[in-house]
């Protein structure tokens, strides 16, 4: 594949199971991102802006795309400021959707308290169509996560929500937000699992770093705001508990120990993958919308394009 991202040397080359892989042109040094050349418009249906300063990547078509098929007449009319209100829990209705078709064309599981969700976050889609990330050539390239986990919250399982995500230049580069697999019985033991995830991605991203030639000096640094995680990476031993989470916490502290990784304390309201595990209230979700990354097309043109925050 010869496009051209457009940027230093970066061009699209291969898939590993449906994730683009990204490589440096042969023969060029590291540098820091140069002003983008013959730059792609539309690739896999990813949108792009591209300026001497930055890269916008955004995905207003197909946004509009799906607010014509479930906005139409199954939603309000006024777009939504966050896609699920704070402190809201949602009900496990078992009662079923009367259109099964619209439905499962959506998500697969038609109860009419999920639709409800998802007519919640089609309004909110229909605020943000021209909202994306925003990539400063002039930013690092060093890139560092978030890691969080909101302990207990599926009401039926007792699981908890775990997420990370990975910022570079500015705006995120990769995240996970989902289920965890065992029910933690602590928000400790949650943490744990959320930052052993946070962990592997880590290392997945150095080693994607080293191939592509970016240079990641030092370890990779992860932001927690749990003081016990943080403790238990430097010295699991003595954390007898939290025996049955060993493999999760040793393998942080391993790569710790390596240098691979480091983990520092993050204030929680400072906290961006906080969006990822939970409702928040409109401010906080607006700090953390804006930790990402995320910009208003608008807000880079001169306001000819309006966005809602």
């Amino acid at each position: 594949m010869n496009t051209q991202f457009g940027a230093c040397g970066i061009r699209p080359i291969k898939f590993y199971s449906g994730t683009l892989a990204l490589a440096r042109t042969p023969h060029r040094p590291p540098r820091p991102l140069a002003a983008p050349s013959n730059s792609v418009k539309v690739f896999l249906g990813l949108e792009f802006m591209c300026t001497p300063k930055f890269i916008f990547m955004h995905q207003s078509r197909y946004i509009r795309s799906l607010v014509a098929t479930y906005g139409g007449d199954h939603g309000s009319k006024h777009p939504a400021k966050v896609p699920v209100e704070s402190r809201s829990n949602m009900e496990h209705s078992m009662e079923p959707f009367d259109d099964i078709a619209l439905y499962q064309s959506a998500v697969l599981a038609p109860t009419q308290a999920d639709w409800i969700a998802v007519k919640r976050i089609i309004r909110y889609l229909k605020g943000t169509i021209n909202w994306g990330l925003k990539y400063n050539f002039e930013g690092t390239t060093v890139f560092e996560l978030y890691s969080n986990a909101s302990w207990g919250d599926d009401m039926l399982t007792g699981k908890s929500i775990g997420a990370f995500v990975s910022i570079m230049a500015g705006a995120a580069i990769s995240w996970q937000s989902k289920q965890q697999l065992m029910v933690a019985t602590s928000t400790t033991e949650a943490e744990i699992l959320a930052a052993s995830a946070a962990a592997k991605e880590a290392m997945w991203l150095r080693c994607l770093a080293a191939d592509l030639k970016i240079q990641q000096p030092g370890s990779t640094l992860i932001w927690e705001d749990n003081q016990a995680v943080i403790a238990i990476a430097l010295n699991p031993a003595h954390h007898g508990r939290t025996k049955h989470y060993s493999v999760h916490h040793f393998y942080i502290h391993e790569r710790v120990m390596v240098s691979d990784i480091r983990i520092k304390y993050c204030k929680t309201g400072a906290m961006t993958a906080d969006l990822l595990t939970k409702p928040l209230a409109r401010n906080l979700f607006k700090l953390h919308h804006e930790g990402l990354g995320m910009v208003s097309l608008g807000a880079l043109t001169s306001g000819s394009v309006v966005g809602i925050m």
